[in-house]
C-alpha cells in the first residue's frame, strides 16, 4: 500500500494562552514560534532533556529534511532557540518520533520516503555539530519506517514500533546499543492479521519492563493492542487484542502506562452515521496490563491526533486538535472516567488534523509542540513563570490608637522567561487584622519576563505587642507559593496630654457631654476586642453587656410584682431589669482617642452593650447591639 499524505489549510482565528487548574489561579501556557524557515514543524515529537529544556524533532517539508530544536529555556521563549539540521537526505524525517537516551542525549527514529527506518544518536543535548550518529535500523523488504514510535527500553537501548508499508503489519526493532548501530538489531512482526494494521503506533515500556503497543487497523478501522513477553516482542507469545471496534476507532493512538501500571489509549472514534455523542476524541483504560477489560470514556466531541502524558500528580494530560484549536484535557481521575477539563492553547490560525506532541517539564507542566498550518511554522505552548518576593516586611512600631500607619511597598517579580499571571494578594495569620493591603498594581495582572508589580501594606495594630502575619501572593507560578511575612509593634496608647488651666481672663470652656464613634468588635474568642473611640474630656468608660433571661415562673412573679408598683418610672426599670440580665462588665479611665477593650469572657452572642461614658460634669449613656464571635 503506498503512502498519501494530505495538507490542509483553514482560516484561523486570534491567539489565546490557555489556563489550567494548576494552583490558586491556574497555569497559563504561551505559544511560542521555534521555527518559521520555510514550511516546517510537521509531525513534530518532543521530550525534557536532562537540562529541563524541551528537545524537539520535526520534519522540514520545504527541504524535506529532519531537524531538531533544542530550547534553551524551560517555555522556549525568546525566539533564540537552537535549530539544526540532522539529516539532510532527500525524504529524511517524515514520522520522527524522540526519546530521551541513558545518556541524557536524544534519540530520534524517522524514516527515509517512507521505506527505510531510521534512527540519529545525538552526540549532545541539542544534536549539535553535525557529528550526530546516522544508522538505518530496518531496510528489508516490505518498504519499512513510516510511522515510528519510540521507547527507550530497560536495558537503554531504545525500542522502536513501526509499520512495515507493502506487508501491512507491525513491526518492533530491539536495538541492542544505543545507537542501534551495526545492522545486528532484532526486527519482529509483532501483528499480522493479514489487514493493514500498525498505523501510527504508540510503544510504552510496561511495568513488566517489556513493550506495548497500540495501533491502528486501517483496514477494519479499529485500534488494536499488543503485549509482548520479552523486550524485543519475539515472535511466539505476545497478545494482541482488539480494544474499539466501534465505527471507525484508533486514528491517532497514544499511549501512557497510569499511575494504576495499565495503559491508558487516547485517539479518535468516528461514528457514521451515529448520534455526534459516540464520536470524538476517547480515552480508553485497560483493565489489566494485557487490556483484557477496558472501559472507554469520550471527553470532547472534536479531536484528533492526540498525545498523552501524565502530570505531577499522575493524572492524564491529553494534547489534540479539533477544528481551528489546539487544546489540552486534563482528567482528574487516573482512568478519565468522570470525563476531563478542557482548555484551549492556540486559536490562531488551521492546525488542521495532524498529531501535536505532548511532553511534562520537571516542574509538572504541559510542553505542546505542534504544526501551524496557516504560517507554516512549528511552535510550542509552555509555562516558565516564576516569582520572586521578598522574604519579610518589618512595618515598625505603631500606637493601637495612632491608626493605619503609611503603607509600605512589596516588590513582586517575574523572573521566568514567560509573563507571570498573578491572583489577589491576601493576609493570612492570627494577626492578619492588623495589616492591611492599601493599593498596588498586582492584582489580576499578568507581569512581563523581567518586569515587576507591587502591593502596598499598612501596619494598624489593635493590641499592645508583637503581631505577626503572612501576605500570600497566588501566581501560577508551579514552582513555588509566594508569601511575604509581616511583623510590627503595637505600642499603649500615649498618655493624655496635661489639661492646661485657662488664663484668668478667659472664659471657661463649655462643658460638652462625651461621644462616641466607630464602634466594632475585632477578633474571637479570647482575641475578641471592642474599638471604639470617644471625644475630648472623657474620662471614664463602663460597659455592660446584657442579654435576654429566660423565660421562667420566677421572672412572670417579677414582672407581676412590677406591675402593682405605682410609680411608671418604677414599673419600667423594674420590667427591664427583670427581662435581661447582666453577663459582662468592663469599666475603666480612658482618654479622648481609640479605645481598645478585651472582651475575654464575654460570651458568644448578639448582646446589648450600654456604654456609659463619664466626662468633666457630664455624662453620655448609648446603647448598641454587638455580636461577639
Amino acid at each position: 500500500m503506498g503512502m498519501m499524505r494530505a495538507r490542509v489549510v483553514i482560516a484561523g482565528l486570534a491567539l489565546a494562552a490557555m489556563a489550567l487548574p494548576a494552583g490558586a489561579i491556574g497555569t497559563t501556557l504561551h505559544p511560542s514560534v521555534i521555527d518559521s524557515v520555510g514550511d516546517v514543524g510537521e509531525e513534530p515529537s518532543v521530550a525534557i532533556g536532562t537540562d529541563g529544556n524541551p528537545v524537539i524533532s520535526y520534519h522540514d517539508a520545504t527541504n524535506d529534511t529532519l531537524k531538531v530544536a533544542w530550547c534553551n529555556d524551560p517555555a522556549c521563549a525568546g525566539g533564540d532557540e537552537t535549530t539544526t539540521t540532522i539529516d539532510a537526505t532527500s525524504g529524511a524525517g517524515q514520522f520522527s518520533a524522540i526519546a530521551i537516551g541513558a545518556d541524557g542525549y536524544p534519540v530520534i527514529a524517522y524514516s527515509i520516503f517512507g521505506w527505510n527506518l531510521m534512527l540519529a544518536k545525538c552526540n549532545d543535548r541539542a544534536c549539535t555539530g553535525g557529528d550526530e550518529t546516522i544508522s538505518t535500523v530496518d531496510a528489508s523488504g516490505g518498504q519499512p519506517g513510516p510511522y515510528p514510535s519510540i521507547a527507550i527500553g530497560t536495558d537503554g537501548n531504545p525500542v522502536i514500533s513501526y509499520l512495515a508499508n507493502q506487508t501491512a503489519d507491525l513491526r518492533v526493532a530491539a536495538c541492542n546499543d544505543p545507537a542501534c548501530s551495526g545492522w545486528d538489531e532484532t526486527i519482529s512482526v509483532v501483528d499480522d492479521t493479514g489487514t493493514t494494521v500498525g498505523v501510527r503506533s504508540s510503544i510504552a515500556i510496561g511495568t513488566d519492563g517489556n513493550p506495548v503497543i497500540a495501533h491502528y487497523d486501517l483496514t477494519n478501522q479499529d485500534l488494536r493492542f499488543v503485549r509482548c513477553d520479552d523486550r524485543a516482542c519475539a515472535p511466539g507469545g505476545d497478545t494482541a487484542v482488539v480494544v474499539d471496534a466501534t465505527g471507525d476507532s484508533g486514528w491517532y493512538p497514544s499511549m501512557v502506562i497510569g499511575a494504576d501500571g495499565n495503559p491508558l489509549i487516547t485517539y479518535r472514534r468516528t461514528v457514521y452515521p451515529g448520534p455526534p455523542e459516540s464520536s470524538g476524541l476517547v480515552a480508553a483504560h485497560c483493565g489489566d496490563a494485557s487490556c483484557s477489560t477496558v472501559s472507554h470514556r469520550i471527553l470532547d466531541s472534536g479531536g484528533s491526533g492526540s498525545a498523552v502524558a501524565l502530570d505531577a500528580d499522575r493524572l492524564p494530560l491529553i494534547a489534540y486538535r479539533t477544528g481551528d484549536l489546539v487544546r489540552l484535557a486534563h482528567c482528574d481521575e487516573a482512568d478519565c472516567g468522570s470525563g476531563a477539563s478542557l482548555d484551549t492553547v492556540d486559536t490562531t490560525g488551521s492546525p488542521s488534523w495532524e498529531k501535536v506532541a505532548l511532553a511534562v517539564a520537571a516542574d509538572g507542566t504541559p510542553v505542546v509542540a505542534y504544526d501551524h498550518h496557516t504560517d507554516g511554522d512549528l511552535r510550542v505552548a509552555a509555562n516558565n513563570a516564576r516569582v520572586s518576593v521578598p522574604g519579610t516586611l518589618d512595618l515598625g512600631s505603631r500606637a493601637i490608637d495612632a491608626g493605619p500607619g503609611t503603607p509600605l511597598t512589596v516588590t513582586v517579580s517575574s523572573t521566568g522567561s514567560t509573563p507571570l499571571s498573578v491572583g489577589t494578594p491576601a493576609v493570612q495569620g492570627a494577626s492578619a487584622d492588623a495589616f492591611r493591603i492599601t493599593g498596588g498594581t498586582c492584582a489580576g495582572q499578568a507581569v512581563p519576563a523581567a518586569g515587576t508589580c507591587t502591593i502596598e501594606v499598612a501596619f494598624d495594630p489593635v493590641a499592645v505587642g508583637s503581631a505577626a502575619a503572612q501576605l500570600t501572593i497566588p501566581s501560577d507560578d508551579p514552582t513555588a507559593t509566594a508569601a511575604v511575612a509581616l511583623t510590627g509593634v503595637g505600642a499603649p496608647a500615649a498618655p493624655p496630654p496635661t489639661p492646661s488651666e485657662p488664663a484668668p481672663s478667659e472664659p471657661a470652656p463649655a462643658m460638652r457631654p462625651p461621644a462616641l464613634s466607630g464602634l466594632r468588635v475585632v477578633g474571637s474568642g479570647s482575641q475578641a476586642r471592642l474599638l471604639l473611640r470617644v471625644s475630648s474630656g472623657t474620662r471614664r468608660a463602663t460597659i455592660v453587656f446584657t442579654r435576654p433571661r429566660p423565660r421562667s415562673r420566677a421572672l412572670t412573679r417579677r414582672l407581676a410584682a412590677c406591675a402593682r408598683r405605682s410609680s411608671p418610672a418604677l414599673r419600667t426599670r423594674c420590667r427591664s431589669a427583670a427581662r435581661r440580665q447582666t453577663i459582662a462588665r468592663r469599666s475603666g479611665p480612658v482618654r479622648a482617642g481609640r479605645v481598645v477593650l478585651r472582651l475575654a469572657g464575654v460570651p458568644a452572642g448578639r448582646h446589648l452593650a450600654t456604654i456609659n461614658l463619664t466626662g468633666r460634669g457630664t455624662r453620655r449613656s448609648v446603647s448598641r447591639y454587638v455580636r461577639v464571635s
